[in-house]
């Protein structure tokens, strides 16, 4: 049900099965509060998604030691709250101590610790600390690369948080590049009317107006409004 959007449907039914699950079935109660923080996230309730997030890390560690892996997805879980809610100090104190506790784990998951590193490297970049934003985004690309399908959305956005980044450094040589990765995976990968496609586009245009390449820049402009007005035409 979450999956498919229904999440009123489905916080019903984790709500309903909290009252049938007993008070000793720990890992079913921290299961059941990472779903209803999960659901209340998507539907951009932060407040009740932290306090869902929080029973579930509390239950855990009364049951379970301080660096037990799965204590790692919580504290993530924690993370993105708070960088949602523009916390970022609390995010990246919870990020980091998601990571020290995988990297800890003799089998570690590698794209969990992607994941965590592309959170991070939002925070330096808001920081403004860009250095730091670009290795971190590099440690995640490198592990997606590795992981991934070439042609994933996942990297995609990957890609065009590094030209973020390089954009904020004016180095825009570098920005273009990683958008051109970013647009050959979305064109392969979404509609051709794609809102996100527009965005790109428009994002090359500017790029490239920086960088006094000005005819190249109307064209990808033009793009960016043919591509606009076909996703916003009411027969779309």
């Amino acid at each position: 049900m979450i999956a498919m959007g229904q999440f009123d449907k489905a916080d019903e039914f984790d709500a309903s099965a909290f009252e049938m699950t007993s008070d000793n079935d720990w890992n079913e109660r921290t299961h059941l509060h990472h779903q209803l923080g999960h659901i209340h996230d998507e539907k951009g309730d932060l407040e009740t998604a932290l306090f869902h997030y929080e029973e579930a890390f509390s239950i855990q560690l009364e049951n379970v030691p301080r660096d037990d892996p799965s204590l790692s997805l919580t504290y993530t879980d924690i993370g993105s709250v708070f960088m949602s809610q523009y916390d970022f100090d609390e995010a990246l104190e919870h990020f980091l101590h998601a990571l020290s506790i995988t990297l800890q784990n003799s089998n570690p998951d590698l794209l969990e610790i992607a994941t965590t590193r592309s959170y991070m490297s939002g925070i330096f970049y808001e920081f403004k600390a860009f250095k730091n934003s670009l290795t971190s985004h590099q440690e995640a690309l490198n592990t997606r690369q590795k992981l991934l399908p070439p042609v994933p959305p996942l990297l995609a956005t990957t890609y065009n948080s590094i030209s973020l980044v390089h954009e904020a450094t004016n180095d825009h040589l570098k920005a273009f590049y990683f958008y051109e990765k970013t647009l050959n995976i979305e064109e392969k990968s979404l509609p051709s009317n794609h809102p996100t496609l527009d965005v790109v586009y428009h994002n090359m245009s500017e790029v490239l107006e920086r960088l006094n390449r000005y005819q190249e820049a109307v064209k990808y402009q033009t793009h960016a409004v043919n591509i606009g007005r076909m996703a916003y035409e009411p027969d779309h």
